[in-house]
């Protein structure tokens, strides 16, 4: 018999019994759909920040709470831990951030001139040693990594230099007043992250400024191991030795 026939055949099949062959093929439109937006979904959450060149390899610190419950787990961490860590652990590269949320952010004339320009940044700003970028990747459009050893600057990503300066190229040496207490100087810019990642930074100020600027977020006090709070986060990239012994 040819191809034709079984074809013709087919068809009058399908006409003949048009109503259940119409809910059968309706049945399996829509299973084959719910399965590929199960995929879709399920491919984008396990992507997350797998762009990342030493993805495999990047821990980030928890620390386990015991009560009668049970276990719980937190990313906050005590602010003395990375001194502590970097001490008995210097194999380790350790790197923390300070993230605040819903920061003020506003646009300077110069360095002591303050505008009406203002943001309002719902992620906020992220307070960050340079050591972080050790571990994470990102693409400096202008400047580098070591500004953010120096206090008082800021890097800014892509799309947040154009939104404050109009056009990013212009935004490196401008001024930025955040929370309406500390004074920064843009020193450099980077693209923007993409969207599947779990550090959307968007403005990175260097560490040092927060720490000498801690009392401004309710942080008098930044010692002690009986306390933290979940904007302060701890990570850390194992050597190469620890990386292969952790994959044979």
């Amino acid at each position: 018999m040819s191809f034709l026939h079984y074809l013709t055949t087919a068809w009058k099949n399908l006409v003949r019994r048009r109503n259940t062959n119409l809910l059968n093929i309706l049945g399996l439109s829509i299973g084959l759909a719910g399965c590929l937006i199960i995929f879709l979904i399920e491919q984008h959450e396990w992507s997350y920040d797998r762009w990342q060149t030493h993805y495999r390899h990047v821990y980030q610190l928890v620390k386990n709470t015991k009560t009668a419950d049970g276990d719980h787990f937190h990313v906050s961490i005590p602010f003395e831990t990375t001194a502590a860590l970097r001490q008995d652990y210097p194999q380790v590269k350790w790197a923390q951030f300070f993230r605040t949320e819903g920061s003020q952010v506003t646009v300077m004339k110069d360095a002591s001139t303050i505008t009406d320009h203002k943001f309002v940044e719902e992620n906020g700003v992220f307070y960050a040693e340079p050591d972080l970028f050790d571990i994470f990747d990102v693409r400096w459009l202008s400047g580098n990594v070591s500004v953010l050893g120096q206090p008082n600057t800021v890097v800014l990503c892509r799309s947040l230099a154009e939104k404050y300066f109009g056009n990013w190229e212009k935004a490196e040496g401008q001024y930025l007043r955040v929370d309406n207490a500390i004074t920064t100087r843009v020193a450099a810019v980077i693209s923007d992250p993409p969207a599947n990642t779990d550090f959307p930074y968007t403005a990175i100020v260097s560490y040092s400024t927060f720490l000498e600027n801690s009392k401004v977020y309710g942080l008098s006090d930044l010692r002690g191991w009986g306390w933290s709070i979940t904007e302060h986060q701890v990570f850390g990239l194992l050597p190469r030795k620890d990386r292969c012994r952790g994959h044979r």
